[in-house]
């Protein structure tokens, strides 16, 4: 696996747990802000959708849109994955101690 594939797996599980920890719903300039916050610097809105629309493909979050804003709401299965219940390939298990 190359280093962007461990980003963009990263970021996947980044997305999911903030969505955990901020109530369920956030809008994509929210979820943008708390990713660079965790690391994932010079995240692209784009990019950062097509993460979101990744996760919603696979049943880990839904999308609603207002307008031009995006919301992502994090599903059960989702949570189950942030949680480290459940494996996705292509969203990296969080860690043994959260």
């Amino acid at each position: 696996m190359d280093f962007s594939e461990t980003l963009q797996q990263d970021r996947r599980l980044c997305i999911l747990r903030t969505l955990m920890d901020c109530g369920g719903t956030l809008n994509d300039s929210v979820l943008r802000d708390a990713l660079e916050r965790l690391g994932h610097r010079r995240l692209s809105r784009d990019l950062l959708r097509s993460d979101i629309g990744w996760l919603a493909d696979r049943g880990l979050l839904k999308i609603e849109y207002m307008g031009p804003v995006q919301l992502a709401t994090i599903q059960l299965r989702g949570i189950e994955v942030a949680e480290g219940r459940v494996t996705v390939e292509g969203v990296k298990p969080p860690s043994l101690g959260g």
